[in-house]
C-alpha cells in the first residue's frame, strides 16, 4: 500500500502526523517540506525581539528527531512541483511518489502590498523560524523599523520591537487597528496604549512610495483623511499585511478552491482522497490561521485517513492578542454580524458582549485586566 503524503512541514502537517499516529502507529507516512523541518513554536515569533532569543531557543526538534519519534519519512528542503490527481502521485525534485491519501498542509505566505519604488527582495517578513533567521540580524541592527499593516501580527511585533529598544511606525489603510477582529471602540483603546507605549501609528495611511537610499529607506505615506504626504525615514520594513494561503499545487491539480483550498467537515477536497488543513485550507468559508482549528482539524483528519470517520464542527473559540501592555481576547464564530455591543468601561479595561439583529449573542471582547472573565463568557457563548 501506498503512504499517506503530506506537503508541508509546518504545525498543521505535524499536528496531524501526532494525531495519525496516536490511533495508528504503523501507517506509512512521508512528509515533504521545501524547508529544513524544524518543529518551533510559531507564535513565540511575535517575542523574539524582546526576549532577545535565538532560533536556537525557539526550536523543539529536528528533521531527524521527528522522523525517529513518529516513524516517518522527511523530505527536508524538497519542492513538490505537480499533483497527478488521478494516478495519485506527486513530482518532486524530478520524482514521482506515489500515495494513497494526499494531505496538502502548504501554510501562507505573507502578502506584501504593492508601493512604487519598493524592492520586495529588502521587505522582511516573520511568518516562519526561516524568515526569522533569515531577518534577526537586520532587524538587531535597524533603529527605525515601519510595519505595513495594523493586524494582530503587526501590533504584536510592533509592541515587542518597541520593548527591544526600537522606533516603531505603524501603517495601516483601515480606519482602525485589527478592523477584521475588534469593535471600533476597543481598537481606539489599544491604539492608545501603543502610543503611550512608543509606537507610532498611522491609520488611515498607506505607503504610496519609497526611495532606498545606501543606508536607509525614504517612505512617502499619504492618509485618506487628511490627504496630506509624509516622508518617514527607517532603517527596515517588516510586512504584516495578512496571510495569502499558498494554493498553487492545488490549483493546477484542479482542486476547487475560493480564499483557499476548499474543503467540507471531513478536511476533502473537490478531488478524492486529497485533504487540506492549516492556513491554506478554507473551512466553512473562511480561512482560520489560528492553532486550535489546526489542532481540532488534526484529531479529525487523523480519523478521516485511517478509518474514513469523523467530522469537524468548530465551536467558538478564543482569540488572544498577545500584547502585554493590553492584552485582549474575543470568541465569536458570527461576530461580523453584530448590530448591538452591550460593554462596560474600567480603569482596568472593557468587558464587552456581541448581540445581532436577533438579539442573539455572538461574541465578546475583553481587555486588560478582565481576562478572567473570558472563559465564563465563552462558556455562554458555546451554548448560546
Amino acid at each position: 500500500m501506498q503512504p499517506i503524503i503530506i506537503v508541508g512541514g509546518g504545525f498543521a502537517a505535524l499536528q496531524t502526523i501526532k494525531m495519525l499516529r496516536k490511533v495508528d502507529a504503523q501507517v506509512a507516512i512521508e512528509i515533504f517540506t521545501a524547508d529544513n523541518g524544524t518543529e518551533y513554536n510559531k507564535p513565540s515569533l511575535s517575542h523574539v525581539f524582546s526576549k532577545n532569543q535565538s532560533v536556537k531557543e525557539l526550536t523543539l526538534n529536528s528533521a531527524a528527531a521527528l522522523a525517529e519519534q513518529y516513524n516517518i519519512v522527511i523530505h527536508t528542503h524538497t519542492h513538490v512541483e505537480s499533483i497527478n490527481a488521478e494516478a495519485q502521485y506527486i513530482e518532486a525534485s524530478g520524482k514521482r511518489h506515489y500515495y494513497s491519501k494526499l494531505v496538502l498542509a502548504t501554510g501562507a505566505r505573507t502578502f506584501v502590498p504593492p508601493v512604487k519604488g519598493l524592492d520586495h527582495s529588502k521587505v522582511l517578513t516573520l511568518n516562519s523560524l526561516d524568515e526569522f533567521h533569515q531577518s534577526k540580524s537586520r532587524i538587531d541592527a535597524a533603529k527605525r523599523i515601519a510595519i505595513i499593516g495594523g493586524g494582530l501580527i503587526g501590533v504584536e511585533l510592533a509592541l515587542d520591537l518597541q520593548v527591544a529598544g526600537k522606533e516603531v511606525t505603524i501603517f495601516e489603510p483601515a480606519s482602525d487597528l485589527l478592523p477584521n477582529l475588534l469593535p471600533r471602540f476597543v481598537s481606539a483603546e489599544l491604539e492608545r496604549e501603543l502610543i503611550k507605549s512608543g509606537v507610532q501609528v498611522m491609520t488611515n495611511t498607506a505607503i504610496i512610495e519609497a526611495k532606498h537610499n545606501e543606508t536607509e529607506l525614504v517612505l512617502n505615506a499619504s492618509s485618506s483623511v487628511s490627504a496630506r504626504l509624509a516622508n518617514i525615514e527607517v532603517d527596515e520594513v517588516i510586512a504584516a499585511a495578512g496571510l495569502r494561503p499558498n494554493i498553487e499545487l492545488a490549483v493546477q491539480a484542479g482542486i476547487d478552491v475560493n480564499q483557499g483550498i476548499v474543503v467540507d467537515s471531513t478536511l476533502s477536497s473537490s478531488i478524492s482522497n486529497i485533504f487540506a488543513i492549516g492556513d491554506c485550507a478554507e473551512i466553512e468559508g473562511r480561512v482560520m490561521a489560528y492553532l486550535q482549528p489546526a489542532i481540532l482539524s488534526a484529531n479529525v483528519l487523523a480519523k478521516q485517513l485511517t478509518s474514513s470517520e469523523g467530522n469537524l464542527a468548530l465551536p467558538p473559540m478564543l482569540t488572544k492578542v498577545k500584547t502585554p501592555s493590553y492584552p485582549i481576547q474575543l470568541s465569536g464564530k458570527h461576530i461580523h454580524t453584530a448590530t448591538r455591543w452591550e460593554a462596560e468601561f474600567t480603569q482596568n479595561g472593557i468587558v464587552a458582549k456581541a448581540f445581532n439583529d436577533a438579539n442573539s449573542f455572538v461574541g465578546f471582547v475583553v481587555t486588560g485586566n478582565h481576562s478572567k472573565a473570558a472563559f465564563p463568557l465563552l462558556r455562554e457563548l458555546q451554548l448560546a
